[in-house]
């Protein structure tokens, strides 16, 4: 669990410094802006999964797993229904 929790952080972190850095050396993009929202709902993702496995498998209740999968539908439900800003017009 330590080992997860560090990992959790420094991608958190990581998350944070990745879009400062292409926006002070002016190298943001489209591409860019999709593939961190993939990027951060795949996270998600992994994060329930994890915590549900973990749970289930520390204390044997299924209610775990049943919860896990709800977070899960809801983090697809919301990336599939997410709609990226509009881009203004020149």
């Amino acid at each position: 669990m330590l080992v997860g929790a560090i990992l959790s952080v420094s991608a958190s972190i990581l998350d944070g410094c990745d879009g400062e850095v292409a926006r002070l050396k002016l190298q943001e993009s489209d591409f860019g802006c999709w593939l961190e929202t993939v990027c951060d709902y795949l996270y998600y993702l992994f994060i329930f999964a994890g915590m549900a496995i973990g749970f289930f498998r520390s204390s044997g209740q299924r209610s775990y797993l049943v919860w896990g999968g709800l977070l899960f539908l809801g983090a697809v439900a919301s990336f599939l229904t997410h709609r990226a800003p509009a881009t203004p017009a020149n």
